[in-house]
């Protein structure tokens, strides 16, 4: 369960075609801004009207019609590195091209991190199959996979942003300044059930209804919750749904969730290992972004970690909102231990 106040701003009616005009060659932005942008409003302009204002779309559409500034914490990535990432996402559009950026951004952000270990790039170019970073050390070459889970609080956050950057069209005055709520009805929705869930918010969007009740999600305005909130067991679901886990406080369960999360069904510890068996100085990168609302110990995240036995390093780089990053190194099996 989640609740945001929607902004108050309206786009003006010519906003496509103030887009659709913008100079960004000759524009003050950063290169790697220009890349960005350039990316958006492609985007833009393939949709057109059925275009979806999101994270990533909201930021730059503020700054060609609002003159909002627009920065990302990539400046200092390499023109060339950044440029082959964004061209990946290329073809995608609507929750496929946030996703697909997302992970870019998170690609981005792993690449820094291995900096600041003494990791140099070696090779910009990106190739089907390849290795997503191919980086050196100590006059040695290794090829880095990154993976990236992500919790459901970002899926839920999404479900926000977008109905949030739809509040700027004229047709959704409904929205604007006022306290939604949204309860998604699964607590780990899947793809598939990501894409219905947004095919319901367009629904709601449509009747412009103060409470919307779906398959998947309830969507109403905050004054409206005695209307939503009827029994005692939907008062107690509503109620647990803010609750604190203890999955992340037990070391017991932290290798079962972690068997669940990143090893069964094909999860991404698995994928890394069907990989490492295609390359040399194979390394993985596991970037786990934990659920902002949960109390953890990442001691005892990572003890559970190092009880894997991999044939290749392992880096771990825990994040949530609220939180201080951790890392840290599963060493392969194969690794002299101190």
């Amino acid at each position: 369960m989640s609740m945001r106040k929607f902004q108050e701003k309206k786009l003006p009616s010519d906003w496509l075609e103030t887009i659709e005009k913008f100079d960004i060659v000759s524009s003050s932005l950063s290169d790697n801004n220009k890349i960005l942008v350039s990316r958006i409003i492609d985007s833009i302009i393939e949709e057109k009207e059925n275009f979806s204002i999101d994270y990533f779309s909201e930021p730059v559409i503020k700054h060609i019609v609002f003159n909002h500034t627009l920065s990302i914490p990539y400046d200092n990535i390499p023109t060339n590195l950044f440029r082959e990432a964004i061209e990946e996402s290329k073809g995608e559009k609507g929750l496929d091209l946030v996703r697909k950026l997302h992970s870019i951004f998170i690609e981005l952000m792993t690449y820094k991190e291995l900096l600041k270990l003494g990791y140099q790039i070696d090779d910009y170019t990106r190739s089907e199959g390849s290795c997503d970073l191919i980086m050196s050390k100590d006059n040695q070459q290794f090829n880095f996979e990154i993976k990236f889970k992500e919790s459901a609080d970002i899926s839920h956050g999404r479900y926000f942003d977008y109905i949030n950057g739809m509040s700027y069209l004229k047709k959704n005055t409904f929205l604007r300044g006022k306290f939604f709520e949204i309860h998604c009805k699964e607590q780990a929705p899947n793809y598939t059930t990501q894409k219905a869930i947004f095919k319901e918010i367009d629904s709601f969007l449509e009747n412009k209804e103060a409470v919307f009740n779906g398959e998947y999600i309830q969507i109403f305005d905050t004054s409206k919750r005695g209307k939503v909130i009827k029994s005692p067991s939907e008062s107690s679901n509503y109620l647990n749904s803010f609750h604190i886990s203890s999955e992340l406080t037990k070391t017991g369960n932290l290798d079962i969730l972690i068997q669940e999360l990143f090893i069964d069904k094909n999860g991404h510890i698995t994928k890394m290992i069907k990989k490492s068996k295609k390359f040399d100085n194979f390394k993985g990168c596991l970037v786990w972004s934990i659920p902002f609302h949960k109390e953890i110990n990442v001691q005892k995240v990572e003890e559970s970690f190092q009880k894997l036995e991999l044939d290749f390093d392992l880096h771990v780089f825990l994040s949530g909102i609220g939180k201080d990053n951790y890392n840290f190194i599963v060493k392969s099996k194969h690794a002299t231990r101190p």
